[in-house]
């Protein structure tokens, strides 16, 4: 009977293994990448005893490739791996840095720039423009244009605190003309100091786009921050408008025969020696046209309150359409409103 058992697992092993039966030895390569790239493929990847594997990496936009470590020893900055005749298990780990200077790629064309104005000089309309974190030290304008020009991470405050406009001359830092219907996400824009109009951004006759941006320290007689005029509409959304000054009006904003849709912003600590500290609003400009109102305003022009600033008590936090306030004041410095948040005229 014992004979006879040990028969039919010799027949059996036999046969399982003429079949392939047996399951074959597989090791895993465990596989990642840092912030700044990818490496295909990624994660935990099954290879057969014997096999042989391949991984492509691929930085991204604005970074390279710092080191490849196999098992824990570098291999340098490659761009593919491949392990063969696997007879263990691995990993493999990929890092990145950021390509130190100015770089502004139109991921249109495939072009790179040094300076972001040259690059919307040489985009069409539709173009997207990506530009790498840097302090750019210039003044732009968006003339006619319909782009899109952003950071590489507009959702990121590092990445957008990181890639910087700064004015240079006694100027706009942004400028947005001649009907231009562009987007700008994703920057902090300072140093903005023109004689009349719009420190940080500047919209005359033009709809662009303004989301994810820092404003800050700027300052005009109109519009610390940003100013909105000659029947232009603009989407102001998402940004942070902070310590920007006006000689006159609109602290941190000043909208003037226009209509825009402002939401979603922080606006604080913006000031103005004479009206709205945080926001300034003349004749038959609209804002917020999109956005719930408090109670009595309306749904136009005619019917928001004329005359008044909104003044929450002291330091007290104020929201309406998304919209934070926060420590704005208007008025001269021996007596100021503290507060000042938005002022219709």
């Amino acid at each position: 009977m014992k004979r006879l058992f040990l028969f039919f697992i010799i027949i059996s092993f036999t046969f399982l293994s003429g079949c392939g039966g047996i399951i074959p030895t597989s090791y895993t390569i465990t596989s990642t990448a840092g912030t700044g790239g990818n490496i295909t493929p990624t994660g935990l990847i099954s290879v057969t005893e014997g096999g042989n594997q391949t991984f492509t990496i691929t930085p991204d936009i604005c970074y390279q490739i710092d080191d490849i470590l196999v098992d824990g020893i570098s291999e340098g900055s490659i761009t593919t791996y491949t392990f063969t005749d696997i007879q263990e298990n691995h990993t493999i780990q990929v890092s990145f840095v950021v390509i130190p200077g100015p770089r502004v790629l139109n991921t249109t064309t495939g072009a790179t720039y040094t300076t972001i104005q040259t690059a919307i000089d040489a985009s069409l309309t539709g173009d997207t423009l990506i530009v790498c974190p840097w302090t750019y030290y210039e003044n732009i304008i968006f003339d006619n244009k319909n782009i899109t020009l952003r950071s590489t991470d507009p959702s990121n405050p590092s990445t957008v605190a990181a890639t910087i406009i700064r004015g240079t001359i006694s100027d706009s830092v942004v400028k947005f003309t001649g009907g231009d219907a562009s987007t700008l996400e994703g920057f902090k824009i300072t140093n903005g100091n023109p004689m009349y109009y719009g420190g940080g951004i500047y919209i005359g006759s033009s709809s662009p786009t303004l989301l994810n941006n820092m404003i800050v320290n700027n300052q005009a007689a109109y519009g610390g921050g940003i100013y909105v005029g000659y029947y232009s509409s603009p989407i102001i959304q998402n940004n942070t408008i902070t310590g920007n000054n006006s000689d006159y009006s609109g602290g941190g904003i000043c909208v003037i025969m226009s209509s825009s849709i402002i939401k979603n912003n922080n606006i604080t600590e913006n000031y103005a020696t004479a009206y709205g500290g945080g926001i300034y609003v003349y004749s038959d400009s609209n804002i917020f046209p999109a956005n719930p109102r408090p109670s009595g305003w309306g749904i136009d022009r005619k019917n928001i309150p004329i005359g008044d600033p909104l003044v929450p008590a002291e330091g007290v936090e104020y929201t309406i359409a998304g919209n934070t306030f926060l420590g704005n004041e208007q008025g001269d410095s021996l007596d100021y409103t503290e507060g000042a948040h938005v002022y219709f005229y």
